[in-house]
Formats: structure tokens, sequence, C-alpha cells
């Protein structure tokens, strides 16, 4: 879920001991210096190197700029799938969020799903109060948030964004990314954690796998193929 404008999407992590993820305010690709380049936010994607991106206020379309959809651009920039979320329709386009993946994306959820690995919950939630609205109501459902100073990014003081998580897998690792770029590109600064599975976790998400593949080779020797 990535917030200001939440959006959800389901991928495959079936194999992954870990998954680095990152949520990260851009700014429509405007640094601090009033300078709109989305080549600085592709590198300091590339620097961060996560599995699972969560971008708020990416802007589709700049109809004076060279890339004029951000969303396309910085799918291309990291090699990535991409997810658009949730957008405001603007006069001049599309506005909003995306999520940025190395993984497949699963199939539409039917009734008969499985449970999911891990539910992420991630995103500027714009909460000027400290843990109070959103924040409140998440600390309750998930577990207290690391509360890291993301804003502003040339000297950040307000904890904006936040990351969660639910399910068998353990969020750690959340931290500020602080690198020189980063302070330069945006107004926020990303936010990074990582999720990591036990082998027990492991070995449960694999046996409904192991279980069909099996199936199958028994028919197969039952059916002579």
């Amino acid at each position: 879920m990535n917030g200001s404008g939440a959006s959800l999407t389901r991928v495959r992590v079936a194999h992954a001991q870990s998954v680095r993820v990152v949520t990260y305010n851009i700014h429509t690709c405007v640094g601090v210096d009033r300078r709109y380049d989305p080549g600085r936010i592709g590198m300091v994607l590339r620097e961060i190197d996560a599995d699972i991106a969560c971008l708020q206020e990416v802007d589709a379309h700049r109809p004076s700029a060279r890339q004029t959809d951000q969303w396309a651009y910085l799918g291309a920039a990291t090699g990535c799938r991409v997810v658009t979320g949730t957008s405001v329709r603007q006069r001049h386009g599309r506005f909003g969020n995306a999520i940025l993946t190395r993984f497949p994306l699963a199939e539409p959820v039917s009734a008969t799903r499985r449970e999911p690995a891990a539910v992420l919950v991630m995103g500027d939630l714009n909460e000027w109060r400290g843990r109070h609205g959103a924040i409140r109501f998440l600390d309750r459902r998930l577990g207290p948030s690391a509360a890291a100073r993301t804003f502003p990014s040339w000297m950040p003081v307000l904890s904006l964004d936040r990351i969660y998580a639910e399910g068998p897998a353990e969020l750690r690792d959340v931290d500020v990314f602080r690198s020189p770029l980063a302070r330069l590109a945006s107004d926020h600064l990303p936010l990074v954690g990582s999720l990591f599975w036990s082998v027990r976790d492991r070995q449960d998400r694999e046996r409904p796998r192991a279980t069909r593949r099996r199936m199958r080779q028994h028919l197969n020797r039952s059916t002579g193929n």
C-alpha cells in the first residue's frame, strides 16, 4: 500500500529470504533547487537498490519536459515493473502514486487465494501531528512504526513517511537514506527497510508449490507421460 492516495498490489516473493523496500515522496521530480530532473530520482532509486519501491507525488504529464511520463521513465531507469496507484486528474494530466517492483505480479485476488506472505503499508502519511490520526490507527493495528525524520530533506525534523508490515515477515533495519543526491533530488528523504522471513516461514510458503509438483509427477507416472 502506498500512502498519500493509497494503492494496493500483490507481488510474488516466494523464494526471497529478505526483501528491501523503500517509500519515497519524489515531489514530482522537482528538487530542493527547484530544478525538474527525473534523472536524479532515478539515480537515488538505483543507489537504494530496493526490490519494492513505493513512490508518491509522481507526475505523469510534463508537456515541456523530455521525460513527460514519470511512471514509465522511472520503471525503465530502475528496470522494474510499474504499478500505477490512485491518481488525481489535474489540468495537465495524472498525479499520484507508483509502485516499482522486481517481482512478478500476482493474479487478481480470488476467493480461494492463499494468505499473503506479508502485507506492507508504506508511504507519505502527511501526518504533521505525530502519533495521531492515521498513524495512531496504524500503530494500534500493525504495531508502532519507526518515526524516522524524513522532511524536509535538507534538515529533516518531521516523520511524515512510514513503513508498516504485517504477517510472518519481520520488518527490520528501517532507516532514512541520506545520500547527498537524495538531499537534493526531492523535499523528502527516502525511508528504507527490509523484510525478513525465518527458515520455517519460507518452508511453509514453499510447501504448497512442492505439493503441486509432486501431484503433477504422480499424475504423469499414472498416465505414462
